[in-house]
């Protein structure tokens, strides 16, 4: 006499299982400092005519993405200050919740303000002050009322200066990692992202 469970049973079970686990909310992973041509530095330029790469691996600010992020300093001129690039694949029209994983600063004097924008749709992305490493901020909404084929970095108001590094810019400064875009504009939280 033999028992156990038939491959239906289990075939079943598993089906099961997969179909009761709540779907994730689909989202895009940005690279701040893959938008526009950024020249790549390893340290603070503050020379730079505006936005460009700056090598973000120190442990103590978290080494997130690829070790590098998108920087700017307030005596940018205003024609640098903002970047942008089309995108291999449009973002459908409709509402989406944005992140932005930032660093800094960790001196503020006033709200930093960033502009990101997809196609024709904007939303600014507001913030005071973070940890010594890289944050994300809490989500803003932003609607697509046609499918948006580009996406900017807009750098608004420096709000101060400091990032907990040994060196610091003299000028008030803007550090921008990461952007998600989540497909579910309520979501609280982007996944894990290395």
């Amino acid at each position: 006499m033999r028992l156990g469970f038939s491959r239906g049973f289990w075939l079943g079970l598993v089906c099961f299982f997969f179909l009761s686990v709540p779907a994730r909310a689909a989202g895009r992973y940005f690279e701040a400092e893959e938008i526009g041509s950024l020249l790549r530095y390893p340290y603070d330029n503050e020379a730079a005519p505006g936005w460009y790469s700056r090598e973000a691996s120190l442990r103590i600010w978290g080494a997130p993405g690829r070790g590098y992020c998108a920087a700017i300093h307030a005596n940018a001129p205003a024609g640098g200050r903002i970047i942008s690039r089309p995108l291999a694949e449009p973002v459908p029209a409709g509402k989406y919740r944005l992140f932005l994983r930032v660093v800094g600063p960790t001196s503020p004097e006033e709200d930093t303000v960033v502009r990101v924008g997809l196609g024709a749709a904007k939303a600014d992305v507001t913030w005071k002050s973070t940890k010594k490493r890289f944050t994300w901020l809490p989500g803003v909404e932003i609607t697509l009322a046609a499918p948006a084929a580009s996406i900017s970095l807009e750098a608004v108001q420096f709000g101060g200066r400091g990032y907990g590094g040994h060196t610091e810019p003299l000028n008030r400064s803007i550090w921008v990692d990461t952007i998600y875009l989540s497909d579910d504009p309520n979501e609280k939280a982007p996944p894990d992202y290395h």
